[in-house]
């Protein structure tokens, strides 16, 4: 049998210890699932939108049995549809000319950069041959 005197010193070990430890343990707060996008430090905020990095995978305007090149845009290249299509141009060589166009799987020209979107796949054309040529 215990004392009293145990019970208010709060010994370890004793029931009275015990209690108290129980009391204070707090439940932890639940929080809404949290997007992983929105903690990557390659995001960057400018007038209330959100712009990140893309990575596309391309193709060469015609050349579909080949496997699309996976190219990664920074969020600062990103500032004009110029400085994203002179991303790709390194990637993606051609023999004659450089990248001037990019269009989606469906033939629709991408006027701005910010309308990329990530994992999507896309087609380069040449300024030499611009006209989009259908996929199979």
């Amino acid at each position: 049998m215990m004392s009293d005197r145990s019970k208010r010193t709060g010994r370890p070990g004793s029931p009275a210890n015990m209690e108290i430890f129980h009391s204070s343990v707090q439940e932890p707060e639940v929080h809404s699932p949290v997007d992983p996008r929105a903690e990557s430090r390659y995001m960057k905020e400018r007038e209330g939108d959100i712009h990140c990095s893309r990575d596309i995978y391309v193709y060469k305007n015609g050349e579909y049995e080949h496997e699309p090149h996976r190219i990664h845009v920074r969020f600062d290249k990103l500032d004009s549809m110029e400085h994203a299509l002179k991303v790709i141009s390194e990637r993606i060589p051609f023999q004659a000319g450089y990248v001037a166009h990019l269009y989606d799987l469906d033939g629709r020209e991408i006027q701005r950069p910010h309308d990329l979107e990530n994992y999507c796949r896309y087609v380069a054309a040449s300024n030499l041959d611009r006209n989009f040529r259908d996929v199979p």
